[in-house]
């Protein structure tokens, strides 16, 4: 060091101001500073009330009458409006055999109730089955009911054998 350096004492309580000359040696010290983020606690959630159980339990009301006069969903189509109907169906879906199309049933025990139903021709080469079934089921059938079952037990047995081998 060089001989004009002069080295500051740290604050003590004797030579601060406010002390009024009083002498006492305690070292005050500055506090350590840190670059690391300070950790703040989370406020508690609060606690969800318990949900207290009802003192009676209401009854419950009697189902409503079903009406056996309601209008049907469908609209009976006269045979113009079905023949428009079938062309459009016919260019979408090849398989419907033409002029099959018929208007919703109106008998409640029908298995085709308020929907309109066609007839299709099974996918699979060398079947000549047909098969009824309604307008809206025509995007997922393409085989007749015989069909349909060889081919979903010939994939269950597929997928029994891979099973078996791994």
């Amino acid at each position: 060091m060089t001989e004009n350096a002069t080295l500051e004492a740290p604050a003590t309580e004797a030579t601060m101001p406010e002390n009024n000359g009083a002498i006492a040696e305690t070292v005050l010290t500055e506090p350590a500073i840190t670059t690391e983020p300070a950790v703040v606690a989370e406020p508690a959630k609060p606690k969800r009330p318990r949900k207290t159980k009802p003192a009676a339990a209401k009854p419950k009301a009697a189902p409503k009458p079903k009406k056996t006069d309601k209008p049907h969903a469908r609209k009976q189509l006269n045979a113009e409006e079905l023949a428009t109907e079938e062309k459009t169906l016919l260019r979408k879906y090849k398989r419907i055999v033409p002029g099959s199309l018929k208007n919703a049933s109106t008998n409640e025990e029908h298995e085709f109730f308020q929907k309109r139903t066609v007839i299709v021709a099974c996918a699979t080469p060398g079947c000549e089955k047909t098969r009824r079934i309604a307008t809206s089921d025509l995007h997922q059938v393409k085989f007749c009911e015989g069909c349909t079952r060889d081919r979903r037990l010939a994939r269950r047995r597929k997928a029994r054998k891979a099973a078996s081998k791994g």
